[in-house]
């Protein structure tokens, strides 16, 4: 029953902050305003994304609780941040080709260039680099540190000197070559995946030459930029706040008279890192809840886009 509600303790916490996060920060503005009787691709594309966005936001928690439930010795709960991240970006990716000629007016064409930072949200990446930065050092050292646990599983366990009353200490499950192999190799496909979406994002084919399809197609370009960025932020600080406070729990429960000073202020500091990486997950969970509209301001011109940062396209009819 306490090791129940020790798990359940923390989800209830992200619950609460996630509803004080929606409640304190209005991100969602109005999209520009369409006129669907004239552009009816338009008010499909909008509604296509939306469709997708709510969908994997469903589709994304129940994969999330079936990995949880379902990955031997804790692999399962480990990877269920990285599951729920991947099936966003499959979300995104999927309204972005199903509506891939939405935002195109038959028989007309239009010359324009794209390129991937123009839809990119500065903070948003800086917070996903820095989350899997933090997350890949901690990764490293607590697979250096790992042995094998009482079964000789290897990367389970962390075997530390005792102060006084015992010649050494295991602590276990820790997050060693066991768990952050395949932690490692999922998140990486993670990039992958978001790479791809990010890209079929931005290329996706429209008509330049009306500005009331330009104004609303860079929005939702926008939003769905918007939400793979923050689908790869929850698959990054997610799996950083569970596996670092975890290990910080144990570490810093070792007391003074049990385990090397070394390891307990480790353990306190994993915590404080676990804690961050919380926030930022709640963020995150903000962003794909309620994207903000980013529309570009009238008479804004994208420059010339080299051939590693973009595309040009030509839009037929």
């Amino acid at each position: 029953m306490a090791g129940g509600f020790a798990f359940a303790l923390p989800l209830l916490a992200l619950v609460a902050c996630l509803a004080v996060a929606l409640w304190a920060v209005p991100r969602r503005r109005a999209l520009v305003a369409v006129d669907e009787a004239a552009h009816p691709g338009l008010a499909r594309l909008r509604r296509s994304t939306l469709l997708g966005r709510w969908l994997a936001l469903a589709g994304g928690a129940i994969a999330a609780v079936v990995a949880a439930s379902t990955g031997g010795l804790g692999r399962g709960f480990a990877l269920a941040p990285t599951v729920f991240g991947a099936v966003q970006i499959v979300g995104v990716l999927a309204a972005d080709l199903l509506a891939r000629d939405d935002a195109r007016t038959p028989g007309t064409a239009g010359l324009e260039i794209r390129r991937v930072r123009d839809f990119v949200p500065a903070g948003l990446v800086r917070l996903v680099a820095a989350a899997g930065a933090v997350l890949a050092v901690f990764l490293g050292w607590a697979g250096a540190v790992a042995g094998p646990d009482n079964l000789g599983r290897p990367g389970r366990a962390l075997t530390y000197s005792c102060v006084e009353g015992c010649d050494h200490g295991t602590l276990g499950p820790w997050p060693g070559s066991y768990y952050s192999v395949p932690m490692a190799a999922a998140l990486l496909g993670v990039l992958v995946l978001a790479a791809i979406a990010v890209r079929v994002t931005v290329r996706r084919p429209r008509n330049g030459a009306s500005p009331e399809i330009v104004a609303v197609d860079d929005v939702v370009r926008r939003r769905s930029v918007e939400s793979v960025l923050a689908a790869v932020g929850v698959a990054f600080t997610g799996s950083l706040a569970g596996t670092a406070l975890l290990s910080g729990a144990r570490l810093a429960g070792l007391g003074p008279n049990r385990g090397p000073v070394a390891l307990q202020v480790a353990g306190w500091s994993l915590l404080g890192v676990g804690l961050v990486a919380l926030v930022c997950l709640v963020w995150c969970l903000v962003v794909l809840l309620l994207p903000g509209a980013g529309a570009a301001s009238p008479g804004r011109r994208s420059p010339p886009a080299s051939p590693l940062t973009g595309g040009r396209e030509r839009a037929r009819g």
